[in-house]
């Protein structure tokens, strides 16, 4: 399938909004997931004057077997070129990834001086250990389809109106998710942005220990920790969406965090 042929998912479009020379800021979705599950944050953030650039990562967006002609090195690409082209047109610039966008955040973070950086629901490895077999699967099956329709996410409503692939899961790329996350976990102490970690007590996709394992290996001097108590997986459109846009509100504006942090 050639890139270009295929129709962009309902919501699922890029952001790029500029709003002046001041702050702005990077927003990066996860593995199989869209824009979307960023717009809320995004529009906060457009609400405080601020820019603001979502890209769609290649591949997402269209239909899954897309995403079987790109990679991570496409998509570290593509959150790198975001950054620098945000970069050139505010300052500063901030960094929001979730899950796998986390990860890109991490490595971008570690290549260029980003001066704040929020890490929500970023695993430092995969949970399953049958990511071990994906490069020998990954030859004979390259999607393997999906038996978890929560689209990591609690509340009903915004499990049903969220964009991303919950058909299945292209093989050999998230192997590549599975190493890039161990490469972001080594390049942590490069990273010297002040740092806003969230992650939710009822995640069920990544390790729960990711959040502590993040904290103590990074390099910021300014590192907080944000336990969530009513969210899945996507916090940025779950049951505290609202709170979560707040506390980077606050971070990004350097307001003193109480609620939540630990």
């Amino acid at each position: 399938m050639k890139s270009g042929t295929v129709k962009v998912l309902d919501k699922a479009s890029s952001v790029f909004t500029i709003q002046g020379p001041g702050k702005g800021v990077l927003c990066i979705h996860g593995f199989t997931g869209t824009p979307y599950e960023m717009k809320y944050l995004g529009s906060r953030f457009l609400d405080k004057g601020w820019s603001v650039s979502i890209p769609r990562l290649p591949g997402h967006g269209t239909c899954i077997e897309e995403m079987l002609n790109t990679g991570f090195r496409d998509w570290l690409i593509a959150g790198r070129e975001a950054y620098i082209e945000l970069a050139s047109l505010c300052n500063p610039v901030y960094i929001v990834g979730v899950s796998m966008g986390g990860i890109i955040a991490i490595h971008i973070a570690a290549e260029f001086p980003v001066e704040k950086l929020v890490l929500i629901s970023v695993p430092r490895t995969f949970r399953e250990k049958a990511v071990y077999l994906a490069p020998t699967v990954g030859r004979f099956i390259p999607i393997i389809p999906s038996r978890d329709t929560s689209r990591g996410l609690l509340d009903e409503e915004a499990r049903a109106s969220h964009v991303c692939y919950d058909d299945g899961v292209p093989v050999r790329q998230a192997w590549q998710v599975f190493r890039a996350a161990k490469r972001a976990m080594r390049l942590l102490p490069r990273v010297t942005a002040d740092a806003l970690i969230i992650q939710s007590r009822l995640d069920q996709v990544i390790p729960p220990d990711s959040i502590d394992y993040i904290y103590t290996r990074i390099g910021s001097k300014d590192k907080r920790k944000v336990f969530l108590e009513h969210s899945g997986h996507t916090a940025t459109v779950d049951r505290e969406k609202s709170l979560v846009a707040d506390m980077v509100i606050d971070f990004f504006e350097g307001t003193k965090q109480s609620k939540g942090t630990r």
